[in-house]
This record gives C-alpha cells, sequence and structure tokens, in this order.
C-alpha cells in the first residue's frame, strides 16, 4: 500500500515538475491529505492545503538555428574570384599612321595598338582586322602584329579585339594607308632601283683573310 502511494505522489511530482521544466505556466502546487490518508499534489488551491516550493530551475536556452547542409555550396560570393573584366577603355591603331605610306616590296605591313588597360595574355582575349570592310580570317593574340602580302593601293584598316569567347569588346579607330610595292616588271627595267643585297661574309672571306 505505501509503496503504490509512493509511485503515484512520485508520479503527480513528476508531471508538475515537467511542466515547470517546459516553460508551461505553473503559478504552484499544493499539497494535501484525503480522506483516505493519500498525499495529493495539485495546482489548485483548497481549504487545508499547503504550497509545495518548488526547485527554481534556469530557463531553457533558445533554439539553435538549423544548420545548412554542408554538401549545399555557400551562396555568398567568392570574395577570392578574380573581378570580371570592366572593357577597354582605349583601342587605338598607332601603327600604320593614318596616311601613311608603308614601302614594302612583299607587302608586309606592321600593325600595333594601344590599349587601356594593359593588354594581358592570361585573358584569352583575340584581335580580329578588317581590311578595306573585309574581315580577315586569321586572328592575333598580341597588340603587335604583321599583316602578310597586302596588295599596292590604298586601304583601310581597322580592328576588333574580342574575349575569348570571341564575343567583340571594342573596335579601334579606322586608318587609311597606302602600300607600294615595285612590280617584277619594273624592276627589270630599271635595274639600279633594284634593292641593294650584300654577298654573304662566306665569300668574302678568302678576301677579308688575304694577307697585304
Amino acid at each position: 500500500m505505501l509503496g503504490a502511494m509512493n509511485r503515484y505522489l512520485f508520479a503527480s511530482l513528476a508531471i508538475l515538475l515537467g511542466l515547470s521544466l517546459h516553460g508551461q505556466a505553473v503559478a504552484a502546487i499544493y499539497k494535501w491529505v484525503g480522506p483516505d490518508g493519500k498525499i495529493v499534489y495539485t495546482d489548485q488551491p483548497r481549504p487545508g492545503a499547503k504550497e509545495v516550493e518548488l526547485p527554481k530551475f534556469p530557463p531553457p536556452p533558445p533554439a539553435k538555428p538549423a544548420q545548412a547542409d554542408k554538401a549545399t555550396p555557400d551562396k555568398k560570393a567568392d570574395t577570392t574570384a578574380e573581378p570580371a573584366f570592366p572593357g577597354y577603355k582605349k583601342v587605338v591603331l598607332v601603327k600604320p599612321e593614318e596616311d601613311a605610306t608603308v614601302r614594302e616590296n612583299s607587302g608586309v605591313v606592321e600593325v600595333a595598338l594601344e590599349l587601356e588597360p594593359a593588354w594581358d595574355p592570361k585573358l584569352g582575349h583575340k584581335i580580329t582586322v578588317s581590311l578595306d570592310g573585309k574581315n580577315l580570317p586569321e586572328t592575333y593574340t598580341a597588340p603587335q602584329f604583321q599583316l602578310q602580302n597586302i596588295d599596292r593601293g590604298s586601304h583601310s584598316l581597322q580592328v576588333t579585339v574580342n574575349d575569348a569567347k570571341d564575343v567583340p569588346l571594342s573596335t579601334s579607330n579606322s586608318v587609311t594607308f597606302h602600300m607600294k610595292r615595285q612590280s617584277v616588271n619594273f624592276v627589270q627595267k630599271n635595274p639600279m632601283m633594284a634593292p641593294r643585297v650584300d654577298p654573304p661574309d662566306t665569300l668574302l672571306q678568302p678576301f677579308l683573310s688575304a694577307p697585304k
């Protein structure tokens, strides 16, 4: 009988203490003895009941926010990534100059660009050339290059800088130049106008090393 009564008391106290631990509003607990001699605990006051002093527990800690899945990539921007290329502020043809005359029998034309910002080969940018309004098939990966076998006469030249995916970034100014090439017939008829070709040193060596 006593064991059953003790189990009943412990169960009642456990329920009330559990409510207080979980933040339930329990103003007070009262103890009184029933007609059958059993001790009863309740939260309702009644005549003859005595208030039980409960131990004071600290409030429960706030719930922690759910942790993100480690497999989920961080949505924040990668501060270590290189900034996007801002574009060229300046793309200017400095060679050949405007209205320049190029005297080259083989038809080679030197081309040079002035860029701002400076050329960075790591970006993989490419240069395409428009000659007399027609795009040449070649692409160039440096701001100084040569055009080969350009015909005699006046030509207009313009270049475009493209990114690594061949998307145009900026186009230069247009320059007009004049190519002067001597024809084979002209040289045959005017041998004195032919370019001077010096003999190689191997042919001159016997004469240079001969004793005086």
